[in-house]
């Protein structure tokens, strides 16, 4: 009995449409060495460059059609538990429950019929496929994995017909098996199943960032517009500069020699600045609430990148709706791009960047 739950899977999460799914490793996919966290609201991948880049995707269960996580159950020896660490317990449930993979591989295989680059950009899609809303509807009261087959087969059977749409079933046993796959297109065409190793996670670098601290400076903005400005930038660009500007000053009798008034509001809020061999360019954004939906800045700030790390967001921004700028006192970058999902009411998923800067004396 103790062997058959032993082998119970830890995770096992359905999708009908995986491209939501897809969109987030794709965003992401810039190291192919990823570290997945498995949670019972969901699960985070993270992503590291250098010890100065992260990307971390957050992937909640409701990116899922059904999502099934069970903890792992820890030995503890009741006779050593005045000794034991709490902090050392807290980190072998955590290794318990997270494994590094090779990123591009599942990207590959979630790919495998060709449809998983089709997600539509700017929200998602409205398009309903024949027979999902029977399985929307249908009361799941069994949340183990019969109750999760059952879905599947569901499914399989609600997308006949759908072209262009692909479904996945992915799962994973323990420490010590493979992460699997599972594709289909219709109940009546080839699935596909792979199993993509998995290894012992290591230690992510952890950047120093408190999101309550009251020296961040913070814009929020359309994800398009700074995904066109980091498009348009050479591939020769080796540096890109953050320049943030405080809001204009209210004082009137702020005049030119001339005796005019000196029109301080057509100072951007926010520059980049992208410096490479062949020369320079700056992209200014205005102070334009139809540009810049949130503005926080109290002083001039700046700060310098590697373009080719800033430039890794690009995939993530052709895909999300809106992005959260943030930039701390010691230069850390911090940008939250909101992805969409399945259903508009359910809680969002986003993907994460954080990025240190570049000593530039």
């Amino acid at each position: 009995m103790a062997e058959e739950q032993q082998q119970q899977p830890m995770l096992r999460a359905t999708a009908r449409d995986l491209r939501y799914f897809a969109s987030l490793m794709r965003g992401i996919n810039f190291s192919n060495r990823a570290l997945i966290e498995l949670d019972s609201s969901g699960f985070v991948v993270t992503v590291e460059e250098a010890r100065s880049f992260i990307g971390r995707a957050y992937v909640f269960s409701t990116v899922f059609d059904a999502y099934s996580f069970i903890p792992p159950q820890i030995d503890t020896n009741p006779e050593s538990d005045d000794d034991e660490d709490p902090e050392e317990a807290e980190y072998q449930r955590n290794r318990e429950k997270s494994f590094e993979f090779q990123l591009t591989t599942l990207i590959d295989c979630l790919n495998v019929f060709g449809n998983a680059t089709s997600f539509p950009t700017g929200g998602p899609t409205k398009r309903r496929v024949k027979g999902w809303k029977n399985l929307e509807d249908e009361q799941d009261d069994d949340d183990g994995e019969d109750g999760v087959e059952r879905k599947l087969d569901n499914f399989l059977a609600s997308t006949k017909g759908a072209k262009g749409v692909a479904g996945m079933r992915i799962g994973y046993i323990g420490p010590g098996h493979p992460l699997s796959l599972m594709i289909a297109e219709d109940a009546t065409g080839p699935t596909a199943t792979c199993e993509i190793t998995t290894y012992e996670p290591e230690i992510v670098p952890q950047f120093d960032f408190d999101d309550n601290d009251s020296d961040i400076t913070k814009f929020i903005l359309k994800s398009s517009w700074l995904h066109d400005a980091l498009s348009e930038l050479h591939p020769s660009c080796e540096k890109i500069t953050f320049v943030a500007n405080p809001a204009p000053s209210t004082d009137t009798s702020n005049r030119n020699g001339r005796g005019s008034k000196v029109r301080s509001d057509t100072v951007p809020r926010l520059q980049l600045k992208a410096d490479g061999t062949f020369g320079s360019t700056e992209m200014d954004y205005p102070n334009d609430r139809e540009v810049l939906e949130y503005c926080q800045c109290d002083r001039r700030i700046s700060f310098t990148y590697k373009a080719s790390q800033i430039q890794h967001t690009i995939k993530a921004l052709q895909s999300s709706t809106k992005t959260s700028l943030r930039i701390n006192s010691e230069g850390v970058l911090a940008m939250q791009l909101m992805m969409p999902g399945p259903n508009t009411k359910e809680e969002k998923s986003f993907i994460d960047f954080k990025c240190l800067p570049i000593d530039t004396e």
